[in-house]
């Protein structure tokens, strides 16, 4: 009997729609979701709730490995207010912190990287001696991870700071010039060690895409995707799942699909990628294995949506603009169709921005309701930064922006355009082309 056959169908939460107008902001859109296969029988629930848990990690670090306590959680919510008043509990957080960092067995090494890392986490928003606090935070993140003693944890921020450099630095005073593929890939493997399961999924990365020096084996990565995978770590299985659902053989299929929905069950804002992927599957169906459910497919897209993912975003505007009933939506939302763009747009995506910039040239309406007004102007700018990025089809617009004089000018239209079409067309864009042709003479 074939998974499809013995796969309950999924419980989801009612969910509620309504006119953006009339409640004022978009519904925030939560699911539970239990899929039941032969590979996930001793799962008793495969479900998340899609939340913002970017502070928790940090805030929940504490000398004695207590939970958040209540000045952690109102100095969290400071950081998302710009108002003076909140912004003393940064402080109050920051010295309470430092006064047990400084109170701590020098053999704890816990409290000091609980203070270092909250200061890196939060560097962006200090109104304050912003520098010199992330300086003293990089010396004792560099301590922790040196030595015989080396702090495992220290060891894979100090690798990230390697990688992709200090939060914020001072231009005049800069800390970190260069980044040291090698130095960070040495501490990955070292805190990999300490069982640590970002660090082993990190040194894995890596080696996949040959930011090291490696032979053409693969299997180290691999072991390393398995240890974090053992940890339930979002991104090594959804990187052991695409290897997987890749190979082709039912054998593989099967432990892919596994793989696929444990990394959707714990999928965070920095890999929400399996949720797009099952809800792809959930749509499409996959041969015997995976039955279509749109019900399960639009809640998959909804909560990657919720953790920024700006491709689902996307495709939950493009659903929304006509019906889509492989997604379970029977009737358009323009409503709906301009939010999802705008967030995805808002994050640089390259088609989503191509879309929202058709939207602008001709508005979005309901017969009772003008949602987005035609701007011209914002159309073409949100083209031509799409356009910048290499998509095709955005470079074909902006050249038709050009030629015909709309919102642009230039001394010469005709080879600007001519600039842009030939650029679009070098990538297999068939308008582009031909609009191309015409401009040259060419029949």
């Amino acid at each position: 009997m074939d998974i499809c056959t013995q796969r309950s169908s999924p419980r989801v939460r009612p969910r509620r729609t309504s006119n953006l107008q009339e409640r004022g902001a978009m519904h925030t859109s939560r699911r539970t979701v239990a899929n039941k296969s032969p590979s996930l029988a001793n799962n008793k629930v495969l479900a998340r709730t899609s939340t913002s848990n970017s502070l928790s990690s940090t805030s929940s670090i504490s000398s004695s490995g207590s939970t958040a306590s209540t000045e952690e959680v109102l100095a969290d919510f400071a950081v998302r207010s710009r108002s003076s008043r909140q912004a003393l509990y940064i402080v109050r957080r920051l010295q309470a912190l430092k006064r047990a960092a400084d109170a701590a067995n020098p053999l704890d090494h816990a409290p000091a990287f609980a203070y270092a890392k909250y200061i890196l986490d939060h560097a962006t928003r200090l109104e304050f001696d912003q520098y010199a606090y992330v300086q003293d935070a990089l010396a004792i993140i560099k301590d922790l991870a040196s030595g015989p003693s080396a702090y495992p944890p220290a060891q894979l921020v100090r690798a990230n700071i390697l990688l992709s450099g200090p939060p914020c630095q001072d231009p005049s005073k800069p800390i970190l010039q260069q980044r040291d593929n090698e130095g960070a890939f040495r501490l990955y493997m070292s805190a990999a060690k300490a069982d640590i399961p970002d660090a082993a999924y990190r040194a894995a990365m890596m080696i996949q895409n040959r930011r090291v020096p490696w032979g053409g084996d693969m299997t180290e990565s691999i072991r390393l995707l398995n240890m974090a995978a053992k940890h339930n770590h979002p991104g090594a299985l959804y990187a052991l799942a695409k290897r997987l659902l890749g190979s082709g053989s039912r054998k593989d299929l099967v432990k892919g699909i596994e793989y696929l929905r444990l990394s959707a069950a714990t999928a965070t804002k920095v890999h929400p990628e399996a949720l797009h992927d099952l809800a792809l599957i959930y749509r499409d169906g996959l041969s015997t294995l995976v039955a279509q459910d749109p019900t399960s497919a639009l809640n998959l897209l909804l909560d990657a949506a919720d953790l920024k993912h700006a491709p689902s975003q996307h495709l939950l505007a493009t659903a929304y603009l006509s019906p889509t009933p492989s997604l379970g939506i029977t009737t358009p939302n323009p409503a709906l169709a301009v939010h999802y763009c705008s967030l995805a747009a808002k994050a640089s995506f390259p088609p989503a921005m191509l879309s929202l910039s058709k939207m602008y040239l001709t508005g979005m309406s309901t017969p009772t309701t003008v949602i987005l007004s035609p701007d011209p102007a914002e159309a073409y700018l949100l083209a031509r930064k799409a356009a910048e990025k290499g998509l095709a089809s955005a470079q074909c617009l902006v050249g038709r922006f050009v030629e015909e004089g709309q919102c642009v000018k230039c001394m010469d239209p005709t080879k600007e355009a001519t600039l842009w079409y030939k650029r679009a067309a070098d990538q297999g864009n068939r308008e582009a082309r031909m609009r191309l042709s015409r401009l040259e003479g060419r029949p």
